[in-house]
């Protein structure tokens, strides 16, 4: 393998964090490109998922339970655990998540949730892709595209198939200017906006002041786990995609520095289910996570909802456990942005790749092509910057664990030069808070006249539409 040709290199780089995936998460599924068996070593992987369940459409559940039973398998169907209350989050400095429940008419659970079902013994890999397949070809997709059931997939907390951003994190020289460039004090007062990510460190706020008064987050643990020993306990250096969340932190408040930011940590638990040790849980998210973050997040009042996160599913049938989600934003004139993902690919990614969210996908350093790395087609309704920007960051040593830098250590004093669609969805998050402020207009409004001035001044040829706080004629 050849370390200087970009595909060896990306394969090599999915191979390592597999291999720490499947050491740290023995429960998930690696499948072959086409999820019909185990992804072997050096071979593309198709999708990953929780083995042994299912997620099944509410209106079918009673029926697609049955035909499994009728198939010879043993099947449990699992209430689903109360979300906890948004209210009650409790200490968000240690992430402690133990909060009393909320009901279903108070922002928890809503009709549309879909039922779990557990089926031990089947085919490892293989057992519950073909039998998703068999129930989706006898009860078929819902007038939305939803599949009568899927696998439990597995999301990335840094959205891409290789399970990172496009780049470890870099250290920064003097010469590094921060990017994007401060907006106006006053741009995003007023708005209310939810970054579901890692979490935040709180002490980055005392070397970049554009953090500063953001009080409501969960923390992000900088040093938990060792890589080499798929261990939970610190071994001295910032664990990758630690810091994640606040350099998204950082780019949103650069834009919009009056916004009311809400910083999430998708590992964290509304409903008991990820509860496997080890648990090196910033690299993956249990797909059901990220809707019960929303729903949260919504009813918190938090109408643009910023999200890094995402992966592919099954047959590229949209992720069930997002049906009723569109309902829920409108009903709370609420918008979710979300990054396109990073492996250079149309193919859906989801949930950018739903046609009520906005995917953003990554410019390149020049801002004036795609980066290589960003997906494109459904996945990207509009392009930003997100290749090179230097932001919040932790301060530390990072020892870096992706070829062709595996073992190099870098060092940190509160910035970093990285790379993804990770960091472009911020800009366009941040741009909807600053319009929203500066025009007196709700969520949905904003998002709408951005991307009509993206689409009528700012297509870029070979591109597509973009948005970049550059631009003058934004109404920010």
């Amino acid at each position: 393998m050849n370390l200087d040709e970009p595909d060896d290199r990306r394969q090599a780089i999915q191979d390592d964090q597999l291999r720490l995936l499947q050491a740290a998460h023995p429960e998930i599924a690696v499948t072959s490109a086409d999820a019909r068996g185990p992804r072997r070593p050096g071979e593309p992987f198709g999708i990953l998922f929780r083995e042994g369940q299912l997620l099944v459409r509410p209106d079918v559940a009673d029926d697609v339970e049955r035909f499994v039973r009728g198939r010879g398998h043993h099947v449990d169907r699992s209430p689903h655990s109360p979300m906890h209350s948004p209210g009650q989050r409790g200490d968000p400095q240690t992430g402690d998540d133990r909060d009393r429940p909320v009901d279903a008419d108070h922002g928890g659970l809503d009709d549309e949730v879909p039922a779990l079902l557990s089926v031990p013994e089947v085919e490892p890999a293989s057992g519950i892709p073909e039998l998703c397949r068999l129930i989706h070809d006898t009860f078929g997709a819902d007038a939305d595209g939803f599949p009568s059931a899927s696998p439990r997939h597995a999301f990335y907390m840094t959205p891409v198939r290789v399970l990172c951003p496009a780049t470890e994190p870099a250290a920064v020289s003097r010469d590094d200017l921060v990017y994007p460039p401060m907006g106006e004090r006053y741009r995003g007062l007023g708005a209310q906006v939810a970054i579901l990510d890692t979490g935040f460190i709180a002490s980055a706020a005392a070397h970049c002041h554009w953090l500063r008064d953001i009080s409501d987050f969960d923390a992000d643990p900088l040093d938990k786990f060792d890589l080499e020993l798929v261990a939970d306990m610190p071994d001295g250096y910032i664990d990758p995609y630690a810091g994640h969340g606040t350099f998204i932190a950082g780019v949103l408040r650069r834009v919009a520095p009056s916004a009311s930011v809400h910083i999430r940590r998708l590992d964290i638990n509304l409903r008991a289910v990820f509860a496997n040790s080890p648990t090196y849980s910033a690299d993956i998210v249990d797909e059901m996570h990220i809707p019960d973050h929303i729903r949260a997040a919504l009813h918190l009042g938090q109408t643009v909802v910023s999200l890094s996160a995402g992966g592919p599913t099954l047959d590229n049938h949209p992720p069930l456990s997002f049906r009723g989600i569109r309902k829920l934003l409108d009903r709370h004139r609420a918008v979710l942005v979300a990054a396109a993902g990073n492996d250079a690919t149309p193919d859906p990614f989801w949930p950018a790749a739903l046609p009520w969210v906005t995917g953003v996908g990554a410019l390149d350093t020049s801002m004036t092509s795609v980066a290589d790395y960003s997906n494109t087609g459904a996945n990207a309704r509009v392009y930003a910057p997100g290749t090179d920007l230097v932001n919040a960051y932790a301060c530390g040593d990072y020892e870096c664990f992706q070829p062709p830098n595996t073992g190099q250590i870098r060092h940190f004093h509160g910035l970093a030069r990285w790379s993804g669609t990770s960091f472009a969805t911020p800009v366009v998050a941040a741009l909807v808070a600053a319009r929203m402020s500066v025009q007196d207009e709700d969520a949905p409004t904003a998002l709408a006249r951005l991307l009509e001035a993206a689409d009528s001044g700012h297509v870029m040829t070979g591109v597509g539409p973009t948005l970049m706080p550059e631009y003058t004629d934004l109404g920010i």
